[in-house]
């Protein structure tokens, strides 16, 4: 386990069975294990058909876009890789827009979305920022290098 600052992250289990990530956190030279169980991925935009129209206008005329979308998206659907590699991940990942989160993912992601975060027993770690999934450049390959290095 690497020596520094921040949580430390651990992945156990069999690669080619399921997954099962492990978070550390370090208090008073005892470790707590914090399994995540759900990833979530939560865009900068409500769903539904007046949430897809006006993040439609706000991409036409506003210059908006959600560096989610831009990754898990082509056009109006979801990206076939994006969708491949969810199912093949071992941990199941969701894709929420703002309006479709359940009360204590809100209550985490509110005014920091777009982000990818994970569902642990104690509540949600984050796992990639607005600025990091920016930095994916819609590279879907580049989230998940990502994601897998957050649960290192």
């Amino acid at each position: 386990m690497q020596i520094g600052k921040g949580p430390k992250t651990l992945m156990t289990g069999n690669p080619h069975s399921n997954w099962a990530y492990t978070l550390f956190h370090k208090h008073q030279y005892r470790f707590y294990p914090m399994k995540i169980d759900t990833v979530w991925g939560v865009y900068h935009a409500d769903g539904g058909i007046m949430g897809e129209m006006k993040y439609v206008a706000g991409v036409l005329f506003r210059g908006n876009h959600c560096s989610l979308c831009d990754i898990t998206h082509k056009l109006a659907w979801e990206k076939k890789q994006m969708k491949q590699m969810r199912e093949d991940f071992g941990i199941p990942f969701n894709l929420v827009h703002l309006n479709e989160q359940p009360d204590d993912l809100l209550e985490f992601t509110r005014g920091i979305t777009p982000i990818v975060v994970g569902r642990t027993n104690t509540g949600f770690v984050t796992l990639a920022t607005d600025e990091e999934l920016q930095r994916c450049k819609g590279s879907v390959d580049d989230l998940f290098s990502l994601i897998s290095s957050r649960l290192k």
